[in-house]
This record gives C-alpha cells, sequence and structure tokens, in this order.
C-alpha cells in the first residue's frame, strides 16, 4: 500500500453488469435445469438482464411465474450447480480496462464486494479472474440472507469505514446505496439505467476519478 492509503474510506463493487458479464453462460445452465424439471427451455441473455442484482427467489419467481413453490424450490439449488459447472468451464466477459483500474483503487484504498449471488459465486468471480490480490474482504446475500443495503452497511459497519462508495449498474443498486447511507457510482456500462448518482461511469477505465474527488481528500 501506498502512503495515500486511508482505511476509513473504502469502495464496494457489485459483481454482474459491473465487473463482468455471465449472462449467456448463466442462461445456457439454467436451461438444462428448466428442461429437466419439464419447462420450456427459453431463457436467454437479454432475459436475465433485468434480473441480475435482484434476491434468488425474486429472479426464480419472475423467470418461471407459473412453476409451483416448492419445485421452484427444488430447482434454485440445481440451477445454481449447473451454473457453478459452467462458470469453472468458461470465462464470462471481463469489462474492458477492470483489472488497471482496480490496481489502481486498491493501492489508494481498501475494496470490497457485496452481491446478492448464491453463497460461493463471488468466490468463484475471484478465483475465474484472479482478482482476489486486489479485495479486502465480500459477502453475498446467500451468504447473510440479508438484502444489499444491509451488506453494504455489514462491510462498512465490519471494516470500520466511515465513508464507501458503492458501485453498481441498476437503479436497485443505487436505491440500496443509499438506504446503507454510501455514496453511489453509476457503472452505465452495465444492465440497468439510473438517473441517480454522485458518478457517472462510461467505462471501468473512469473509476480512477472517483479517488481524486473529495471523498479521497
Amino acid at each position: 500500500m501506498t502512503e495515500q492509503y486511508q482505511p476509513r474510506f473504502g469502495m464496494i463493487f457489485d459483481v454482474d453488469g459491473t465487473m463482468w458479464d455471465s449472462r449467456a453462460i448463466v442462461a445456457g445452465a439454467w436451461n438444462r435445469v428448466l428442461a429437466r424439471f419439464g419447462f420450456e427451455p427459453r431463457l436467454t441473455a437479454e432475459m436475465l438482464t433485468s434480473e441480475f442484482g435482484k434476491p434468488l427467489d425474486e429472479i426464480g419467481v419472475d423467470l418461471v411465474p407459473e412453476a409451483d413453490p416448492e419445485i421452484l424450490a427444488k430447482m434454485l439449488p440445481e440451477w445454481f450447480e449447473e451454473e457453478e459447472a459452467d462458470l469453472r468451464k468458461e470465462m464470462p466477459y471481463i469489462y474492458d480496462g477492470l483489472e488497471e483500474a482496480l490496481q489502481t483503487l486498491s493501492q489508494r484504498c481498501p475494496l470490497f464486494i457485496v452481491s446478492n449471488a448464491q453463497a460461493g459465486y463471488i468466490e468463484l468471480f475471484l478465483e475465474k479472474t484472479g482478482f482476489g490480490k486486489y479485495f479486502r474482504g465480500f459477502v453475498s446475500n446467500g451468504d447473510t440472507n440479508l438484502p444489499k443495503d444491509g451488506n453494504i452497511r455489514l462491510i462498512m459497519d465490519r471494516y470500520h469505514l466511515t465513508d464507501a462508495v458503492y458501485v453498481g449498474d441498476t437503479q436497485a443498486d443505487g436505491d440500496c446505496t443509499r438506504r446503507a447511507r454510501a455514496k453511489f457510482a453509476y457503472a452505465s456500462y452495465g444492465f440497468g439505467e439510473t438517473a441517480e448518482y454522485d458518478y457517472f461511469l462510461e467505462s471501468p477505465r473512469d473509476l480512477p476519478i472517483i479517488i481524486s474527488s473529495s471523498i479521497f481528500k
């Protein structure tokens, strides 16, 4: 770490639509499970665009509204198993400029990850990308059953952050960030849209502008 490292500030990242795009891989894996349970394998990457970032049970209801709750409860674990197997075989798209930005940021402040994904998803992301060296900690909805704002706040409290920026790509990310009393950096290159943000990012290459802002002075 450099002399400019200030542990009271931190940056917290979303995964899907912010650091990588796994939609096509996930859609293929989930379609196999749909077919196994007798449903039409109809999911596409585009259909997952508005779903990624939601709590897992909500995604299931949205994508398979005709499924009986008991069937859906059995389907979800199989979705995750198939998804993990495919993600271990294939590499999702990593947004251009991300690693260079993480290298720069990690020398100035601690970095963290908060996702609404299932337990183990963040660990797989870090394993596949080799980005674990840039992050101090992480937590997911599957780990805690907390909503995203609760997990953002959990990271801030656990690591004694007096101020933080959450980097995400949807309106829901921004809403959760404000409830957690953090600042929001909108990754406009991701899956969603919002007009409410503290920082606007056209690509991961814009991330270093945050560390030159007043929050770090």
